[in-house]
C-alpha cells in the first residue's frame, strides 16, 4: 500500500502532512503493547489488518521491559509511561511505521490522562520520522468516525475506510461482550485498575496468580466506555472505576483490590474518592502501588494479610 498523504513526524520539532507516496510503503505497522494497546481490545490489530497491513507487537512485559524501561524512560513518569518506551524501542527494527495515537478523551465530556496527549510526541524523539498517528477525541468526532478519516489519510477509498473502521469497532464490542458473558458470578473480590494495568500481565498478574493460589474467587471489573452519570469526575478511566464502585452491592462483594501505579496523577486525587465509596458501604479495600521496583513476595504479603483480614471480620460478624 502506498501512502499518498500522512501524518507523520519529522526529525525537527514540527508536525504536517508529507507526501510519501515515492517514499514509503507500509507493509508492516508497530503496535506497542501497552497504553492504548489495552483501551480498545482488538481494535487496533483489525483495523490494519483489514487495510491487508501486517500488524506487529511487541513482546508483552517481561523484567527485560521493565530494565529497559528504567534505563531509558523519565524517572519521574508513572510505569505503564516508562513501559510504553521500552515497548517503542522493541519495535523500531522490525517495523515500517510505529503506530501511536494522540487520547484526548475516550468518553464524551470527559478527558483522558493528558500525558496520553503527547504519546507520539515521546514516540518520535524515540524513533524520529517513523510515528504516524491520529487523534482520538470524543468531545469532538467519534471513533469510528476517527478511524474512517484515518485510514482515508492513508491513502485508501471512502468504501475501504468505512469497512476497515466498522470491523474495528465491532471487534471491540465483541470482546467487551464475550468478556461480559464469561463474568463469574460468585466472584468475592474485585480487582479495579486502569486498563493498562489491568491487562499487562506483568502488572497484574502476581495478584491474579496468588488469588488463584489461595483459591479466591474475583473478577476483573471491565471498562465499557459508556455514557457516564453526571457527577464531578471528568477523568475518562477514573470516572468508570468509580461508578463501577458505586454499582457493587456489599452483600456479594468481601473485598476490593485496586491496582496503582507509582506517580500516577490521576489516581493520586481519586483514590480518596474510591477509598470514601466503599467504606459507606463497609467493603473492605486496599491498594497495591506498583512500580519496576516492586517486589513479589511484598505484593504476596499484603494480600495475604489483606484476605486473612476480611475472612477474620466476616468471621466475627457470624459470631456476633
Amino acid at each position: 500500500m502506498n501512502l499518498k498523504k500522512i501524518n507523520v513526524y519529522n526529525q525537527n520539532n514540527s508536525y504536517k502532512e508529507y507526501d510519501l507516496a515515492q517514499k514509503m510503503t507500509i507493509k508492516k505497522v508497530g503496535i506497542p503493547k501497552s497504553l492504548y494497546y489495552f483501551f480498545y481490545p482488538d481494535l487496533w490489530k483489525t483495523f490494519f489488518e483489514t487495510l491487508e497491513i501486517e500488524v506487529i507487537l511487541s513482546e508483552s512485559t517481561s523484567r527485560k521491559t521493565i530494565e529497559l524501561a528504567s534505563s531509558v524512560a523519565e524517572s519521574e513518569n508513572c510505569l505503564p509511561i516508562k513501559l510504553f518506551d521500552a515497548h517503542i524501542l522493541e519495535l523500531i527494527d522490525k517495523v515500517d511505521v510505529l503506530f501511536v495515537p494522540r487520547i484526548i478523551s475516550t468518553i464524551k465530556k470527559h478527558c483522558s490522562c493528558p500525558k496520553l496527549s503527547v504519546l507520539p510526541d515521546v514516540a518520535r524523539i524515540l524513533a524520529p520520522g517513523k510515528v504516524i498517528t491520529f487523534e482520538i477525541n470524543e468531545n469532538k468526532i467519534k471513533l469510528i468516525s476517527s478511524l474512517q478519516k484515518f485510514a482515508q489519510e492513508l491513502g485508501f477509498s471512502n468504501s475501504i475506510a468505512k469497512k476497515a473502521a466498522n470491523r474495528a469497532v465491532n471487534a471491540t464490542k465483541k470482546h467487551t461482550e464475550e468478556k461480559e458473558q464469561s463474568k463469574k458470578t460468585e466472584a468475592s473480590f474485585f480487582i479495579v485498575s486502569h486498563p493498562y494495568n489491568l491487562y499487562d500481565d506483568y502488572i497484574t498478574g502476581p495478584v491474579i496468580k496468588k488469588l488463584k493460589k489461595m483459591n479466591i474467587s474475583y473478577e476483573i471489573i471491565e471498562f465499557k466506555k459508556e455514557k457516564r452519570k453526571k457527577d464531578a469526575i471528568r477523568w475518562d478511566t477514573c470516572g468508570e472505576m468509580n461508578d463501577n464502585l458505586f454499582q457493587l452491592d456489599p452483600e456479594k462483594c468481601k473485598g476490593v483490590i485496586q491496582i496503582s501505579s507509582f506517580n500516577c496523577g490521576c489516581d493520586s486525587v481519586m483514590l480518596e474518592t474510591s477509598r470514601s465509596v466503599l467504606k459507606e458501604k463497609s467493603i473492605p479495600f486496599i491498594v497495591l502501588i506498583i512500580d519496576e521496583h516492586s517486589a513479589l513476595a511484598g505484593v504476596d504479603t499484603r494480600l495475604e494479610a489483606f484476605i486473612d483480614s476480611v475472612r477474620w471480620k466476616n468471621e466475627q460478624n457470624c459470631n456476633s
